[in-house]
């Protein structure tokens, strides 16, 4: 597994602070989600199936139900001028999605009619490339627990967590 060096173990912290940061915006109605990344990766499904596990810690799967905010800009599939949902090209928030039902919790999109006995939790993600060799990624639920994580690629090209992930609950007073 890869070491950080204590000036990047640094960068990382003041990073995962600044965006956990964001999950914390008081007043925001505008929240989304936030896929900077170049082409799709293999390893969006294993960051998704990581970071489902640490949500499911927190909220039970079977009694929860998200609502998954898109992000503010898509990846387009230029064939069809449309957002790619694509299996045979996914984005990080379509594996994030299939990971999230998969693990039993319940999925809504938000402009369907669909009677539920509580509303939909509002869940917005980030996926943001990292030089050549990782990614930061993290999720938000409700604005009020957050959760983000490192991942780097070693050597032989195995993606693994860079240290445990960031957990944080945001108390409003």
């Amino acid at each position: 597994m890869a070491r950080l060096t204590p000036a990047a173990a640094l960068g990382v912290l003041l990073l995962a602070s600044s965006a956990l940061g964001g999950c914390a915006k008081h007043g925001t109605s505008s929240a989304a989600s936030y896929e900077a990344t170049g082409t799709p990766s293999a390893q969006y499904r294993q960051i998704a199936e990581d970071l489902v596990q640490t949500l499911a810690a927190a909220h039970a799967p079977a009694k929860t139900t998200v609502n998954i905010l898109p992000p503010s800009s898509f990846r387009l599939d230029l064939s069809a001028g449309l957002p790619s949902h694509d299996p045979y090209t996914p984005s990080f928030g379509w594996e994030l999605e299939q990971a999230l039902r998969q693990r039993g919790f319940g999925v809504q999109a938000k402009d369907t009619d669909q009677k539920t006995t509580s509303a939909p939790l509002p869940l917005t993600y980030v996926l943001d490339e990292i030089g050549k060799t990782g990614y930061r990624a993290g999720v938000c639920i409700a604005r009020e627990w957050c959760a983000d994580r490192l991942y780097l690629t070693d050597a032989d090209g195995r993606l693994a967590p860079a240290g445990g992930a960031i957990r944080t609950l945001v108390v409003r007073t």
